[in-house]
């Protein structure tokens, strides 16, 4: 600051004019009272050193104002600037990485989303010490755990390596991600037993017929091939169905074996019937019926039929037997034709032999005979 004094003549105890001095006041700063020259107090004008400074006479109100231009400062030139705390953010880009999507520059707000579909894919899993990434809702944080520690509904289900099955089971459904591509098990690694309520076994296409709702084992193919089950077996060895229930393991049996080239059927413990590449057979002479009393086949057709007993004729109170339990009108018991000469009768034409025939509870006989009565 600056004062100016003013004494009148005569105050200082002289006769002279008035005494006018000015000076510079306060301790640092620049002064703006120059000089005095004769009676003229002379004063520095105030000018702006550069273009980032105005200086104004505002003469309105007695005043000199001094103001910052703005525009005019270069904010990368002053003191205490630092280059990275100050950056173009439209030059700054955030790129998603692996397993990520989003990004862009910082010039506006980005989003980062989880994004595996352009990750590598991986075969084979190292279950103990390969990890993924979860959110522990305990903690309230994210965290990693190596993947033999996941396991399904909420601990109790089991491990992708299936290791945990003697303290789990698996809670869901197996099923392969592609129809007709995946096996269960391999042609070198079998699974020992299977227990299952219900099995289906079948091939993709249209097919007819509805399942049993109560059959254990459904089989089905397409309509354009053909049904069936192979079995394979070697030299000693056999195969078959097998029926058994919780209080006899042995109901019965459809057994093939490749030794014989043979199929045995067998019921409840006992030999039934014997198939063969060249007969049909009971499974002993003389002891299987071809029906019952009571459950008739209708109609039997042969190149050649053969009724024969091998017992000795004493033993044996008919040697062949014929009945019929029909008696409608016009139905023939026995009918024999032939191109030929028929013959009844068997043995040595020096033999008798008698055809009973019981009709309506009579029996008749017919009398064979080498003489022509």
């Amino acid at each position: 600051m600056f004062r100016i004094h003013h004494e009148a003549a005569g105050e200082g105890g002289g006769g002279g004019g008035e005494t006018n001095t000015a000076s510079n006041e306060g301790v640092a700063g620049v002064g703006l009272f120059k000089q005095k020259s004769g009676v003229n107090l002379q004063f520095k004008n105030i000018n702006a050193g550069s273009s980032k400074i105005t200086i104004t006479d505002d003469t309105g109100n007695d005043e000199v104002d001094i103001d910052v231009v703005e525009a005019n400062v270069d904010h990368d030139s002053l003191s205490g600037f630092v280059t990275n705390e100050h950056i173009d953010h439209s030059l700054v880009t955030l790129t998603a990485g692996g397993g990520l999507s989003g990004g862009g520059t910082i010039a506006a707000n980005r989003t980062f989303d989880v994004d595996a579909s352009d990750l590598t894919t991986e075969n084979t899993i190292d279950t103990a010490n390969d990890t993924v990434i979860f959110y522990d809702a305990s903690a309230g944080a994210t965290r990693k755990t190596a993947i033999t520690n996941i396991q399904g509904g909420g601990g109790g289900g089991a491990d992708t390596d299936l290791s945990n099955l003697a303290s789990v089971a698996i809670n869901t459904s197996l099923i392969s991600d592609t129809t007709l591509t995946d096996d269960i098990g391999s042609s070198s690694i079998f699974w020992n037993n299977a227990y299952v309520a219900k099995t289906y076994l079948g091939e993709t296409g249209t097919t007819s017929g509805t399942a049993k709702s109560n059959a254990n084992l459904v089989i089905e193919m397409a309509d354009t091939n053909s049904f069936g089950i192979s079995m394979l077996g070697s030299t000693n060895k056999k195969a078959g169905l097998y029926f058994s229930d919780n209080a006899d393991d042995d109901l019965g049996k459809i057994e093939y074996s490749w030794n014989s080239g043979q199929f045995d059927i067998n019921v409840q413990g006992l030999s039934v019937l014997t198939i063969t590449s060249a007969a049909f057979l009971p499974s002993s002479d003389s002891s299987k019926d071809l029906g019952s009393s009571s459950k008739f086949w209708d109609e039997t057709f042969t190149d050649e039929l053969v009724l024969h007993n091998d017992g000795a004729a004493s033993a044996a109170s008919d040697t062949i037997r014929l009945s019929a339990t029909d008696l409608s009108a016009g139905n023939t018991m026995l009918s024999v034709n032939t191109e030929g000469t028929s013959s009844l009768g068997t043995g040595t034409p020096t033999q008798d032999r008698t055809i009973a025939i019981d009709y309506n509870g009579t029996t008749y006989y017919i009398l064979a005979s080498t003489s022509s009565s």
